[in-house]
């Protein structure tokens, strides 16, 4: 895991300052603020950078920051980042703050967090996976992505087979998203998602674009705790893990309690789009 400061002056050397994880606790004292998580692919290249970065701006808009995050220094500061990682792909999360805060005589607003991938194990693609259910987690904000929801969805486990991610519902059982990615049924051939009061999943977009290219009924609807156990398939999608088949929630079994048809097509599709889309940064 790596940690860089990015450094907002044109003059500077370099864009970024790495600083030293060796100190306990040096993530953890970054203050609360905005982010968005991504993986890249072979090559350092990205999927949908822009597309991230502007919903790292909207978000600040929506927290009547007032300032513009330079975008082109972003991506330097990221292309300096990778240099000499010493994997094949990274995990990164830009995570920026209100105002500058002084970490190891580094002042910033703006950090990067590069960590290994772990990519989905097959046997999760060929298999599905469980949710656990947390009707008790909720965003406050759902459009906003805020790094204090990271320290309380925390104690959640996450990525184990049966227990990939958390389902989260509001009141009345109405399904919203999961944890750390967004959650859809299949029911007769339909795939169906939540459009509101749930976080602007940047893969969701490009779901949505792929199942027309493939013929696929996509529609922004509501689903229940109840609609469960009527769901022919259900998979979840996130930027740094891609689409996941779901075959169980809580315990009720998703269909015939295996990876269908739909969500094959999908997982296909997108990770053929991934691979070619993306794109250097």
């Amino acid at each position: 895991m790596q940690l860089y400061a990015v450094v907002e002056d044109e003059k500077a050397p370099q864009p970024v300052v790495r600083l030293s994880l060796d100190r306990p606790g040096t993530v953890d004292d970054l203050p609360d603020g905005v982010y968005t998580a991504f993986r890249t692919f072979p090559g350092g290249r990205v999927l949908l950078l822009a597309e991230h970065l502007a919903r790292t701006q909207r978000s600040m808009d929506a927290l009547d920051w007032g300032w513009k995050l330079n975008q082109p220094l972003v991506r330097r500061a990221l292309a300096a980042a990778l240099v000499g990682w010493p994997e094949a792909c990274a995990k990164i999360r830009v995570h920026v703050l209100q105002r500058p805060c002084n970490i190891q005589q580094a002042s910033a607003r703006i950090f990067l967090l590069l960590s290994p991938l772990v990519e989905v194990p097959r046997k999760f693609l060929e298999e599905g996976v469980g949710l656990g259910l947390a009707p008790e987690l909720q965003r406050p904000r759902p459009r906003i992505k805020t790094t204090d929801f990271m320290r309380i969805r925390r104690p959640l486990p996450l990525e184990r087979q049966w227990e990939y991610d958390h389902l989260l519902t509001d009141p009345t059982g109405q399904l919203l998203e999961c944890s750390s990615s967004n959650f859809y049924g299949v029911q007769n051939g339909k795939i169906f998602t939540r459009s509101d009061g749930v976080l602007e999943g940047i893969t969701r977009g490009m779901l949505a674009s792929l199942a027309e290219e493939l013929g696929l009924a996509f529609e922004w609807r509501e689903l229940s705790l109840k609609d469960l156990t009527h769901l022919d398939e259900a998979f979840l999608s996130s930027s740094a893990r891609g689409v996941v088949p779901v075959v169980r929630v809580g315990h009720t079994q998703i269909g015939s309690g295996k990876p269908g048809p739909i969500t094959r097509r999908i997982v296909q599709a997108y990770t053929r789009a991934a691979a070619s889309r993306a794109q250097p940064i």
